[in-house]
């Protein structure tokens, strides 16, 4: 563009020069008949000849002295307009330049990180092997006859062993993200046996804490959807580990439900929304950008207090944004942390998970549920709900004992081990006290704890049965299942009359109704 302006400036000087000329004619002769006319008639033909040769030199004097300061000044606008197009030019020259340089460095820098993560990843995967030998030759001595001091080094190096891992396993993943070298799967994921699984891993530390470890799904969500099951437990991995690490009491509770497609997509795909929520020491709202950082955490005290590289929560964001979807959180200080994310949800057509179905030889039986913790009762109660039972959920063990004391009859009864003022094992020691085996209900313990000797201890405190949190559907069937069988064999053995056949039925709620509270 200057440089067509350029080329253009002396046609313009040179019409602009024709039309300066054309206007001082036109000026002189009107100025000229405009004298003509008023001059008096006395005078002769020379002075009016005189006259116009004065006036014509001044004239032509003034119009000569305006053409060349006007010609200078086009000249002096033509030089400036070449010097700032020769200075536009020096510009681009040299933006194009530093263009190029800066491609140049970030091609390094990206060549630089891509080194970086490749070495992150195969330095992983050469210490995770040996680690993995460790781990493995630890848990061969620890089956061993050991004594109690030897147990418990080994314990310490197999505990050591698995941080070590957990470690590893992080900075091979994040450096696979990095590099771009983690690939999806696209299979059928089944989501309940998805998050038993990821509560499997977490359930060791949630025991010590004694935390209940719940998940709901909620209605219109499929069985199974398409996805890489590996990474989406992974994900959930690392959302109930954190959960756990950071709840000293309470829950941690996995909720999954299938919400309409948002507004970005066109209305073309449903969305799997997820939600892990703590009852811990929450996130104050100043510090929420630290997550989903690399190394980072809420602040320096979080790392020395619960350990951790800070890369669980960019490990998860990353995976989620791989898979199409987003994680955000939703917290307050002291209040837990409510982590959610949100997939494209694919149905998985004609797929049918197995899930426990209801069952002839449990319909319309009668369920005691004693837990102190309300979204525990909620949840088992509509599960087995769902197999047919009629369940009855009490808060403690005192409101449990008041109806069976009253006489209501249950044929079978889940009863949380770890219960404030009178606990689960208390409970069966009264109940087999004062009551004969065809009166009380089938007692099955369900308790956090699944270290040596817990079972024993519930089965010598009279428990008939016993299942470990968290409580997968298809144990917790299995378990229900038996209770009628040994109950009536039981009963067979002994020669008494068996609850099916002693009159009491005829006292029982209706199908559905909870038993009132005395």
């Amino acid at each position: 563009m200057m440089t067509a302006d350029t080329h253009s400036g002396p046609a313009r000087s040179a019409f602009a020069w024709g039309v300066r000329v054309l206007g001082a004619v036109i000026t002189v002769d009107l100025g000229m008949g405009l004298l003509l006319a008023v001059l008096p008639a006395t005078l002769t033909r020379a002075q009016v000849g005189g006259g116009w040769l004065v006036v014509s030199l001044v004239a032509a004097l003034a119009l000569w002295r305006w053409l060349v300061a006007s010609d200078r000044q086009c000249r002096e606008a033509e030089l400036a307009v070449r010097e700032k197009s020769k200075q536009l030019h020096e510009r681009n020259d040299a933006l194009e330049g530093a263009t190029a340089e800066a491609q140049r460095f970030g091609a390094a820098a990206e060549a630089a990180t891509r080194a970086k993560a490749e070495f992150l990843a195969n330095m992983s995967h050469e210490i995770r092997t040996p680690m993995n030998a460790v781990i493995g030759m630890t848990d061969l001595l620890l089956d061993t006859p050991l004594d109690n001091e030897q147990r418990e080094f080994a314990e310490t190096i197999r505990n050591s062993g698995d941080t070590l891992l957990v470690l590893i396993n992080d900075v091979l993943d994040f450096s696979k993200l990095e590099s771009g070298q983690l690939q999806l799967e696209r299979e059928p994921v089944e989501l309940a046996a998805c998050i038993e699984s990821a509560f499997d891993l977490a359930a060791g530390q949630a025991a010590q804490k004694n935390l209940e470890l719940l998940y709901v799904i909620e209605p219109g969500v499929p069985p199974a959807v398409l996805g890489d099951v590996t990474r989406l437990r992974q994900v959930l991995v690392n959302l109930v580990s954190n959960a756990v690490k950071f709840t000293d009491a309470g829950e941690v509770l996995v909720t999954v439900s299938s919400r309409p497609p948002a507004a970005d997509t066109g209305g073309s795909a449903l969305r799997l929304h997820v939600s892990v929520r703590d009852r811990g020491i929450g996130i104050p709202p100043d510090r929420m950008d630290r997550l989903f950082k690399p190394f980072s955490q809420v602040d320096a005290s979080t790392t020395r207090r619960y350990g951790g590289t800070g890369l669980g929560l960019v490990i998860c964001r990353r995976v989620i944004e791989l898979m199409g979807g987003r994680i955000w959180v939703e917290s307050k200080s002291g209040d837990g942390a409510d982590f959610q994310f949100e997939l494209p949800l694919v149905p998985v057509p004609g797929y049918d998970a197995p899930r426990p179905l209801p069952n002839p030889v449990l319909s319309g039986r009668h369920l005691l549920i004693v837990d102190d913790n309300a979204t525990n009762r909620r949840l088992l109660g509509l599960q087995t709900a769902g197999w047919g039972f009629v369940p009855h959920p009490a808060a403690s063990a005192r409101e449990a004992l008041a109806w069976i004391d009253r006489g209501d009859p249950f044929d079978a009864a889940l009863i949380d081990v770890q219960m404030p003022e009178l606990d689960g094992l208390a409970t069966a020691r009264r109940l087999c006290a004062e009551l004969p085996v065809n009166r009380r209900p089938w007692m099955i313990a369900v308790t956090a704890n699944a270290l040596e000797g817990d079972r024993e201890a519930c089965l010598a405190a009279g428990m008939d049965d016993y299942i470990s949190k968290p409580v997968r559907a298809d144990v917790l069937q299995a378990a229900l299942l038996r209770a009628g069988d040994q109950r009536a064999a039981q009963c067979r053995r002994s020669g008494l009359p068996s609850a099916e056949n002693d009159g009491s039925r005829h006292a029982r709620p209706e199908a559905n109704q909870p038993v009132p509270t005395p």
